[in-house]
């Protein structure tokens, strides 16, 4: 913090207190850097799994197919950021009004992610076949289970977004953790 002195002029900060700030700033969110390194680690699992297994014409039609998915994140994300000063002030202040509002984003993650789980099922392989051409290896199936795998990430970031409001980031952490030993543990399984 920036202290003014007594002839109005602002005084620098004392150097112990601004290395303290950043320790307290680094040991808050240190945290949220471990969570951050295992979700790009179990997003890039499983098409290390399957290039390996499957080989690299595989990894393709699924990169293709998750990429749709995907973009629909960017936008979850986008939301979750941008409600979350607001949903702190909410935790901070009126905790019945912060549930109502994660009540909302939950439903409004549903409500999105059904739609899409539709779509996907009644035109998921023609959108496909539009962007990429015709791929012998795409159904309906594998476009909706990616649809269905993306929707529960989507939710999972609104929910990140009201954990970290409540400055829950051990809990992130965690929760991370678990998503990583999922995801490897379904590619084991399934690929």
């Amino acid at each position: 913090p920036i202290a003014l002195r007594m002839d109005g002029r602002r005084a620098a900060p004392r150097r112990g207190a601004v290395v303290a700030t950043c320790k307290r700033l680094v040991v808050l969110c240190l945290p949220l850097a471990f969570v951050l390194l295992l979700l790009a680690a179990g997003t890039s699992l499983p098409r290390v799994m399957l290039e390996r297994h499957a080989g690299e014409r595989s990894l393709g039609v699924f990169s293709a197919v998750a990429a749709m998915s995907g973009a629909i994140g960017l936008l979850y994300s986008a939301l979750g950021q941008t409600a979350l000063p607001r949903l702190a002030r909410m935790f901070a202040s009126d905790r019945e009004q912060f549930r109502n509002a994660m009540g909302r984003m939950m439903l409004f993650s549903a409500v999105v992610g059904l739609a899409m789980l539709a779509g996907s099922w009644c035109w998921g392989v023609r959108l496909v076949t539009m962007v990429y051409g015709r791929q012998s290896v795409v159904t309906a199936e594998l476009v909706t289970g990616l649809v269905a795998v993306g929707v529960l990430g989507n939710t999972s970031s609104l929910l990140g977004a009201g954990l970290t409001a409540s400055r829950r980031f051990w809990s992130q952490l965690g929760a991370a953790l678990m998503i990583l030993v999922i995801t490897a543990a379904a590619g084991a399984w399934l690929i």
